[in-house]
């Protein structure tokens, strides 16, 4: 039977312990080292552009739902985001590395920047999406 049968049953952590001095060695908190080793192989590469990817997202929908959204808020949101999950990486025994929250707060700055090209090309489009206020009857 495979892992997750035992996990669903009960039988098996969902997270099995975590080995601290692997954690430690293992915590990679040197900027571009892991960036500059994507360009030498497919995989690191394939890693590197899913953690952009995956990050656009988050720079798209705040700028196309909100007015007056700004580079900087999707930075600060995408850094806080990757900085939380870089962290809580580390304590259920998986990798965490700075070059993950540098590139994922790159993503979301291509996402910010995928919606300021579709707003200057077609900014009626966006401009449906946006969120308003309404006057509820009574207030106001």
């Amino acid at each position: 039977m495979n892992r997750w049968y035992w996990v669903l049953h009960g039988m098996e952590p969902l997270f099995p312990p975590v080995d601290w001095q692997i954690q430690w060695d293992t915590l990679q908190l040197t900027p571009f080292q892991e960036i500059i080793r994507a360009f030498r192989g497919p995989w690191v590469m394939f890693l590197m552009v899913a953690n952009i990817g995956i990050f656009c997202p988050i720079g798209f929908f705040p700028a196309l739902l909100w007015r007056g959204w700004r580079w900087w808020k999707s930075a600060l949101v995408g850094l806080c985001t990757s900085v939380f999950i870089e962290f809580v990486q580390f304590f259920i025994g998986r990798s965490s590395d700075v070059d993950d929250v540098i590139l994922n707060t790159a993503g979301t700055l291509v996402g910010f920047w995928i919606f300021w090209l579709i707003n200057a090309l077609l900014p009626q489009l966006t401009i449906k999406f946006q969120c308003t206020t309404k006057e509820l009857p009574g207030y106001g």
